[in-house]
């Protein structure tokens, strides 16, 4: 991986560290699902075909053609970089996925003609063609990976919120943020962090030494892909990874995501302040407008034994109206709660 990639030769005391450690995990997937009972943790590279690797991953006499399966039997997963500058044949992608074990998946990279060259401007020819080769897969399919351009900035993030917003839920995706106005806060960028969260879309996490903003260790999804950039070998690399392995464990088991619903009314002063109060808090929720659905509204009275609106819920669990999350904030109590 060469974005974040720093000159070993110049800047080599940003890697003799004796002490690595990542920012804190900030889990924001929101969208609801049933508890994650166990995490499978896959390890993998960009391409099968490195030639250095011959006589180490690869028997040395034996050809190219061969690599693919070799390569399945020692790794999990790959970041199939091969689709970014291809949109491959159905038959080709189900040619690869029978190479390899039952547990294998692959990660295709979205075309840059869709990302990097049309920009989400008029590509819905090719989105449906790159939809039908990556289907081929089959259950080797994991999450595509769209990589954005480096000069992709928030501002220009219209056509990839509507994007986004097309894309079939029933296929995982993650995105992965280049430009550093995505991690300085501001509201263009934020609105579609809060998008990738309701939609379960994750935000892949590069590791790169150059740039640690990309290590921003925000979960949107049920899923977590990491982009490692390594330097050949280099004492940082195992010490780094050992780091990632600490994390993993942590995260390894049972959990469940916040899911935070926010049922509201039109016209409502009070819902229009629980939302400020969510969002200078940095809590991503789900806002469902009962106005135009009577039974639904009916139902939410019930079921939170109040009179009125809005009424916000954890998890499934009701925790309040307004004035009693501002009363939880008032006491301190409010950021425990969530």
């Amino acid at each position: 991986m060469k974005f974040g990639k720093i000159d070993i030769n110049l800047e080599c005391e940003k890697l003799d560290k004796d002490h690595w450690e990542l920012p804190e995990v900030k889990i924001e997937w929101t969208e609801r699902s049933d508890p994650i009972d166990k995490t499978v943790i896959r390890s993998g590279g960009t391409s099968w075909r490195i030639k250095s690797w011959r006589g180490g991953v690869y028997p040395i006499k034996d050809p190219m053609r061969t690599w693919a399966k070799h390569y399945g039997k020692r790794f999990g997963n790959i970041e199939f970089n091969a689709t970014h500058y291809r949109i491959y044949s159905p038959e080709k992608m189900a040619e690869w996925a029978s190479e390899m074990p039952a547990d294998f998946v692959f990660c295709p990279k979205f075309p840059a003609l869709i990302s990097h060259y049309r920009r989400f401007n008029n590509c819905e020819g090719p989105t449906d063609d790159f939809i039908k080769s990556i289907l081929a897969l089959g259950d080797k399919l994991g999450p595509v990976f769209l990589q954005l351009p480096p000069h992709y900035a928030p501002k220009h993030s219209e056509k990839l919120t509507t994007y986004l917003n097309n894309w079939p839920k029933e296929i995982k995706m993650a995105v992965e943020f280049r430009h550093h106005d995505w991690f300085k806060g501001g509201e263009e960028a934020e609105t579609v962090w809060k998008l990738l969260s309701q939609k379960g879309i994750g935000a892949v996490i590069s590791d790169t030494v150059g740039r640690p903003d990309a290590l921003h260790m925000r979960l949107t999804a049920p899923f977590l892909l990491v982009r490692f950039g390594g330097y050949d070998g280099h004492g940082s690399d195992e010490k780094r990874l050992m780091v990632w392995c600490t994390l993993m464990k942590k995260l390894k088991g049972p959990f469940r995501m916040n899911t935070v619903e926010v049922y509201t009314k039109p016209w409502c002063g009070f819902c229009s302040m629980v939302k400020r109060l969510l969002n200078n808090k940095n809590i991503s929720f789900i806002e469902i407008d009962v106005g135009a659905n009577p039974q639904l509204k009916q139902a939410m009275l019930e079921k939170s034994n109040r009179h009125t609106f809005p009424q916000v819920f954890l998890n499934g669990e009701h925790i309040g109206d307004c004035m009693e999350l501002y009363d939880l904030d008032q006491k301190g109590l409010f950021d425990k709660l969530f």
